[in-house]
């Protein structure tokens, strides 16, 4: 008799955890996922994420400074996933504000 209520205390949790785990839209709630693609023709990285259920969130973002592991980048942050045209605008325009920091206006390196 001991035994078989020891296998229902392990089996009850345990059939809980195997459903949790099996069940997509619970997973969905507690996971975050996140894939980047670097974009070849733009020297842009494009990045889709979510954090736990929330929604999509695209970002295009380009690195412009780098020292020991500390990075400096300009990104920005989409609601709904961007076009090719819109991946190129963004680009361009965050390589502006790049070399706008980086550079004066008679093109010297900005101190």
């Amino acid at each position: 008799m001991l035994i078989i209520a020891l296998l229902v205390l392990i089996a009850i949790p345990a059939y809980f955890v195997y459903s949790v785990l099996n069940d997509p839209a619970t997973l969905d709630r507690f996971l975050s996922s996140y894939t980047e693609v670097t974009d070849d023709e733009t020297d842009c990285t494009v990045r889709k994420a979510r954090a736990r259920g929330g929604p999509w969130l695209w970002s295009i973002s380009a690195g412009f400074a780098f020292q020991r592991s500390d990075r400096w980048s300009v990104a920005v942050v989409l609601p709904a996933e961007p076009s090719e045209d819109d991946i190129r605008s963004y680009c361009e325009a965050i390589s502006l504000i790049i070399n706008k920091m980086l550079f004066n206006a008679d093109g010297h390196p900005a101190p």
